[in-house]
């Protein structure tokens, strides 16, 4: 049956309304999606933001007490790092002892040539009164020295251990300071840096979700225009047939345009994500930064006692070894001073033989001179006699005694004497009294003298 014109065009306009919700339909799912996938991006970004925050407001207050534990850290770092600058400088000092008592080998082996020297060395037997002579070693108190030498050994064997000792505990002093003040000093280096890192991060989220808020705005605007539009189709017929073509085109642009905003949210939802992980690994690099510093901090607790017990140790040690050292250094004086003394004493038996020689030739020429002066006043004392004689025979006889007494006096005799007596000095195997001549042997104590004169100076 053929339809009226009338029924034909209300069938049209019915199949041309249908159309075009359809369309809007789809327009209206497009946008449905961009929102439901936008706001799902901005539920998972408020999520990371919240997260980041949560984490940043412990990092924060945590960091209150952090800042207490590090003042009190970096207070101790003062007192530990004059303490270490003290412990290295008694370290410096214990060197320089130990290798200054290092001489006590030399000082032996110095002692050990002197005495080979002097037992090589003959003493003249006319100096002793003996047969066969003694050797200048003979004149040497060996046993007071040994024992002096046993001293410095055992002294200074004492002064090693107690250095060795001393070291190794001013070892674990410096270990322990030193492993305290990095540590304490690492933390809070971590810290400032990483506050100042999340705090940006922060601010780097809030840009990224106000970028997300306002494409989500206009996103859910455009959804709201599109779905009213399709209620409104969705309605009376009058209503919806004044909607032309050109709106319609006009929406779905406006809806091109909003839907690029999604990839751009995912974009930052992506990096607020990786800024949220980031800050998580932050914060828990944080909390292991703020138990370090509180487990520093009750290591210095614990350490102080010990600390000051170590450093009572340390105040022993090293008095006993300054007392030890004191001695090691009064013993190997004195053995300084004894080789000294027997290389002068080396010396001195050489020039003995020269002086004994020496005043033996000048005893002998004022000896010379002593006599020719005798002889010339015994000479004189004759001949005054025998002129007092004739005069007494010839003319005294007839004088009255009582004239001039003192004529009548014998002659006076003078004679030359020593002003005081002397030990003799012994007739040496070494000298030629005859020709005053050095022996061939003397030449060789002065050769020998020379030499202990050169190894002295």
């Amino acid at each position: 049956m053929a339809l009226s014109p009338s029924k034909m065009a209300s069938s049209l306009s019915r199949l041309s309304v249908n159309d075009n919700i359809e369309q809007w339909k789809e327009l209206l799912a497009r946008n449905e999606q961009a929102l439901l996938t936008l706001d799902d991006y901005m539920k998972a970004a408020k999520e990371a933001s919240d997260r980041t925050k949560y984490h940043v407001q412990r990092m924060e207050r945590a960091n209150s007490k952090l800042q207490l534990i590090s003042a009190e850290l970096k207070k101790q770092q003062q007192v530990m790092t004059r303490l270490l600058a003290q412990l290295k400088s008694r370290h410096i000092h214990l060197e320089t002892v130990m290798q200054s008592c290092h001489e006590e080998e030399a000082v032996h082996e110095r002692l050990r040539t002197i005495f080979a020297r002097l037992k090589g060395k003959s003493v003249d037997p006319k100096l002793t009164n003996e047969e066969e002579g003694r050797c200048l070693y003979d004149f040497v108190d060996s046993d007071a020295v040994e024992s002096l030498m046993r001293q410095a050994v055992e002294a200074t064997e004492v002064l090693k251990m107690i250095y060795r000792k001393f070291k190794d505990t001013l070892s674990v002093a410096e270990r322990d300071v030193q492993s305290y003040m990095s540590s304490s000093t690492t933390t809070e280096f971590r810290v400032q840096y990483w506050l100042e890192s999340v705090h940006e991060k922060v601010r780097q989220q809030d840009s990224e979700l106000e970028a997300m808020s306002t494409s989500l705005f206009e996103v859910a605007s455009q959804h709201d225009r599109v779905k009213h539009t399709v209620k409104q189709l969705q309605g009376v017929d009058r209503m919806s047939s004044s909607l032309s073509s050109a709106d319609y085109q006009t929406e779905e642009k406006k809806t091109d345009d909003v839907l690029p905003k999604v990839s751009l949210a995912y974009q930052s939802v992506q990096r607020i994500m990786a800024i949220k992980d980031e800050v998580d690994g932050l914060s828990i690099k944080y909390q292991d930064a703020y138990q370090s510093s509180v487990q520093s901090f009750q290591h210095l607790e614990r350490f102080g006692p010990d600390l000051q017990v170590r450093m009572a140790d340390i105040e022993e040690l090293q008095y006993g070894f300054d007392e030890n050292e004191a001695q090691v250094r009064r013993l190997l004086e004195e053995l300084r001073n004894l080789a000294a003394w027997y290389e002068y004493f080396e010396t001195a038996y050489a020039h003995l033989i020269q002086e004994i020689l020496r005043r033996l030739k000048a005893h002998k020429t004022q000896q010379q001179l002593v006599n020719e002066l005798q002889q010339k006043l015994d000479d004189l004392f004759e001949e005054d006699c025998k002129l007092r004689d004739a005069f007494h025979s010839e003319h005294g006889r007839y004088l009255p005694a009582t004239l001039c007494p003192a004529i009548q006096e014998p002659a006076t005799r003078f004679t030359i004497l020593p002003q005081q007596i002397v030990s003799e000095l012994p007739l040496l195997s070494t000298s030629n009294e005859e020709s005053g001549v050095e022996s061939p042997l003397l030449s060789s104590l002065n050769n020998s003298a020379l030499q202990a004169e050169d190894a002295a100076s």
